[in-house]
């Protein structure tokens, strides 16, 4: 008897390997803070001036927006962006820096105007309100799409104790 409780419990346990979770892409789960882009080279101007546009999701311009450059965890420069959702913030050097606008960043490399690469852009573009979207499933799915896998823990909640308490009562036997 208490080898099929054991077998039991070890098939409940295995059973959700047995079975593996599909990836669900139908309700994805944005991130609080969204970092939109990876590291964008951007030329400074010749008054050493980071000029940029932020934009919503539609491509019309955000005004009134606080936009602030982050180097090492303190904030270099700050200002709020125009009507048209244009924004000019000086920095003495280049090097790479983290824009905040709200609660979004991105990381960006300002180079000084004669040393920039050809690559770099001279001004930035950002997408306010842009979500990122995370590869991974909410735990709250699992018991939501997963009624089995509740079951199976529920099973084992009373099961193991229940096991391990009929092994300790015949082993004092």
């Amino acid at each position: 008897m208490m080898k099929n409780i054991q077998y039991s419990l070890a098939f409940a346990a295995l059973l959700p390997l047995l079975f593996p979770l599909k990836a669900r892409s139908a309700n994805p789960t944005p991130s609080k803070a969204a970092v939109i882009k990876t590291n964008v080279d951007i030329a400074l101007s010749r008054d050493h001036a980071l000029n940029g546009r932020l934009v919503d999701e539609t491509g019309k311009p955000v005004g009134g927006m606080r936009v602030a450059i982050y180097s090492q965890g303190r904030m270099t420069a700050s200002t709020v962006s125009d009507q048209a959702g244009g924004f000019s913030l000086v920095t003495n050097r280049g090097g790479v820096y983290e824009l905040h606008v709200g609660d979004q960043f991105q990381i960006i490399r300002l180079w000084h105007h004669d040393t920039a690469p050809p690559s770099a852009k001279s001004t930035i573009l950002f997408r306010v309100g842009q979500e990122t979207i995370r590869g991974q499933r909410p735990i709250e799915s699992l018991f939501c799409f997963q009624p089995w896998f509740l079951g199976v823990l529920i099973a084992a909640a009373i099961a193991i104790p229940i096991a391990v308490h009929d092994s300790d009562s015949r082993a004092g036997s």
